[in-house]
């Protein structure tokens, strides 16, 4: 059975009898997000179909082919339309453009976030490894990219004048993409490799994240403590975990691979919104696309049923449980 890809068209546009409903890629719509997250599925097929995940040592992954569909990633986010890029700031833009729109503002963000925390999976299994063996160095440093990347966006996400900001971390997808990025600091700081590139600020600096949704998520104080746990038990001082994690977070100047990573730091001028009803806007039906929107990047991805300390003992099997 061949099933066509939906249309690139809101619905409110589309009428019985219409022809030639979609429009160019590069117009904004309600599908635009799903038309890129079908995409995106597409390349995640590939990736498990090479994913190295229980092979043994003897039957060996074809790392070279890993390198390639990394490659494909990151010419996929430089495909993205333009309105997807994280490269500008919403209020820059006139008031009338599609591009600031709360709905596409949020498809936005969700899709840098999925690229990314995606980018962490197909490394992930490599990152240990590298400090023993350089041939996966290039892993590392894809891995740590990315992992930046999340927490830059999620940073950019927060100073965006739209209600959603104060619910973001109420999403259980959001969430997890933040601790997949979080768990890959972890890793490297604590891993025996690399000693001159040692930076325990970054690691603290993300769980500010953390620190800031566990008001409005009991499970994200819960990851916050196993985290600082997994910190303490790894030489790392308790007065610094405990002192530093409610510091402000500064932008991450990142040294970005072509069409991936963003070269543009943070906004750092904009407010956050005042007086927002939480649920009422969740409930908003001006905006019913959403619910469809979250339950798809929510889907499989609840991480409060990770176990998350297991990805410290088995990190090159852990991964598979999410």
């Amino acid at each position: 059975m061949m099933t066509n890809k939906p249309c690139n068209a809101n619905d409110e546009d589309i009428v019985d009898g219409m022809v030639g409903v979609g429009k160019p890629l590069s117009h904004p719509t309600s599908m635009s997000y799903y038309l890129q997250r079908i995409r995106l599925g597409e390349f995640c097929r590939e990736i498990a179909d090479c994913a190295p995940f229980g092979m043994s040592e003897s039957e060996g992954p074809d790392y070279e082919h890993t390198k390639q569909i990394d490659g494909k990633i990151c010419e996929f986010a430089g495909s993205l339309p333009s309105f997807f890029s994280l490269a500008y700031r919403s209020d820059e833009l006139p008031k009338s453009d599609p591009r600031r729109s709360p709905g596409i503002i949020i498809q936005r963000y969700i899709i840098n976030f999925l690229l990314n925390a995606q980018r962490c999976r197909l490394h992930f299994a490599y990152l240990s490894r590298a400090s023993k063996d350089p041939t996966y160095d290039y892993s590392r440093k894809a891995c740590l990219e990315a992992a930046r990347m999340v927490i830059q966006t999620e940073r950019q996400l927060s100073v965006e004048v739209i209600p959603f900001v104060a619910a973001r971390l109420r999403i259980p997808g959001l969430l997890h993409c933040v601790c997949v990025a979080i768990i890959v600091l972890l890793i490297d700081f604590c891993g025996g490799g690399y000693p001159q590139e040692k930076d325990i600020t970054e690691t603290l600096e993300a769980f500010s994240i953390l620190e800031k949704a566990k008001e409005e998520s009991f499970l994200a104080g819960k990851l916050l403590e196993t985290f600082k746990s997994a910190l303490l038990r790894h030489g790392a001082s308790g007065s610094a975990v405990e002192g530093n994690t409610t510091t402000k977070s500064t932008t991450q100047n990142l040294d970005a691979s072509p069409g991936l990573a963003c070269k543009s730091p943070a906004p750092t001028n904009m407010v956050h919104p005042t007086g927002s009803n939480i649920d009422d806007f969740l409930m908003d039906p001006t905006l019913p696309a959403l619910d469809d929107l979250w339950q798809v990047f929510d889907d499989n991805v609840d991480p409060g049923t990770v176990d998350w300390n297991s990805f410290f003992a088995e990190p090159d099997t852990a991964f598979l449980s999410i």
